[in-house]
């Protein structure tokens, strides 16, 4: 099944952590098999939470893998499961599969040619993982629309900021009305005033089916600095109650557990 991950504003909602934390207890809590790729040209460092590698050490280290390879391996033969392997890196047990981000240097040239590949791309992949799931920029082009439209579900990633929220709801709401949707609240914070049962009240579209949190956690942050998320999540998974990561443990293993049975729900309504 593929999965979008996108949000209204770009760096406030915690997309990327949001992605990261749900597919790595995807892989821990459902022995999910995920592959992770995002689109974006700038900020593009969907791999750095996994691996720790420079800015300048980037066009060196993934030259030979990543997204970059993948586009260059489809416009000249079939990619099947041996291909796509060696343009991906794997983790967990080589249940969580990352596609390095670009390290092109003309946006232009990489965009031309992940427009006509994308599609292609993405179908490859979906028959070889449980779960394909992108990290699609704000802007709306060729690329981001056209992995809007072929995903199987959206999950949009949201905040306690009001201002987003109206954003969303005024410029977004009625254009993904026909679309399976789920949203994320990022870098929740159960202190605020803005609480998701509060939310609620003034959302009617933020509903008890339909919503999962992902907490501010400050280790969980500085795992992603470090390049030690995973780590992190086999460090904590099973934290008692007197834990301080309880919570963010607890609401991230509700929220994976969300999207999971929507992705399963999908599944057996097309008979597959």
């Amino acid at each position: 099944m593929k999965l979008a991950f996108w949000s209204n504003f770009h760096g406030q909602n915690a997309t990327t952590s949001n992605m990261l934390a749900t597919s790595i207890m995807a892989v821990l809590l459902h022995k999910t098999k995920v592959f992770l790729g995002q689109s974006h040209y700038h900020l593009n460092n969907l791999e750095g939470p996994l691996i720790l590698v420079s800015r300048e050490e980037r066009k060196d280290y993934f030259m030979n893998v990543g997204i970059d390879a993948i586009v260059r391996a489809i416009k000249s033969t079939y990619l099947d499961e041996e291909i796509i392997e060696n343009c991906t890196l794997s983790y967990m047990n080589k249940r969580l599969i990352l596609l390095p981000s670009t390290v092109k240097s003309n946006q232009s040239i990489y965009e031309d040619d992940l427009d006509r590949t994308i599609i292609s791309i993405l179908e490859a992949v979906s028959k070889y993982h449980d779960m394909v799931i992108m990290d699609v920029a704000l802007r709306q082009n060729n690329i981001t629309s056209k992995i809007l439209e072929s995903a199987d579900l959206i999950v949009v990633n949201l905040s306690q900021n009001i201002n987003v929220l109206r954003d969303y709801e005024d410029n977004f709401l009625k254009s993904f009305q026909n679309k399976n949707i789920v949203y994320i609240m990022g870098n929740y914070n159960p202190d605020s005033r803005y609480t998701i049962k509060n939310l609620r009240k003034s959302f009617s579209w933020l509903r008890s089916n339909n919503v999962g949190l992902v907490p501010y956690n400050i280790e969980f942050m500085d795992s992603i600095s470090c390049g030690n998320i995973i780590p992190f999540f086999y460090k904590n998974m099973n934290v008692d109650k007197n834990d301080p990561n309880y919570y963010f443990i607890k609401e991230v293993k509700k929220t994976t557990s969300l999207i999971h049975n929507l992705v399963t729900k999908k599944v057996v309504d097309n008979g597959l």
